[in-house]
């Protein structure tokens, strides 16, 4: 695997986040980017969120990604989300999602930035396969 990856977790999950990105990564044919994911095990409640997917440093060509999930999903939950944030990884890595100078676009289609959060077509995707990649998942190992 090309990723390199980094888990920091105190729930219990750190061999379960490595397997799912392992996973994940070999599903996809990711390997043969060169890229980093930092996955981050904490509290998000106050934020109200059970994960987020982050750019590190440029988002021409992203090669840098900062996954932080909720640490209080049971087992189903987490794999999902962490499922969804993967798969915006892979947006960026396979340049379906693209940020220039300030302006989103989704596969060469501008995207106007007052689109709503559940509107986006990168949130549309993830949120319709994070659930059957789960399943899929989670029946292979």
């Amino acid at each position: 695997m090309s990723c390199s990856l980094s888990v920091y977790d105190y729930s219990g999950y750190k061999r379960l986040t490595r397997s799912v990105v392992e996973w994940f990564v070999d599903y996809y044919k990711l390997g043969r980017y060169k890229f980093d994911v930092d996955v981050l095990c904490k509290g998000l409640w106050r934020e109200g969120l059970n994960g987020s997917c982050t750019v590190l440093g440029s988002t021409y060509r992203p090669r840098s990604f900062e996954i932080q999930i909720h640490n209080g999903l049971e087992k189903g939950s987490f794999v999902a989300t962490l499922m969804h944030e993967m798969l915006h990884v892979k947006q960026w890595l396979t340049s379906d999602r693209k940020e220039r100078q300030g302006e989103n676009y989704w596969h060469g289609k501008h995207i106007d930035v007052s689109t709503e959060y559940m509107d986006e077509p990168w949130e549309i995707e993830a949120y319709a396969l994070e659930h059957g990649l789960a399943k899929l998942y989670l029946k292979t190992v």
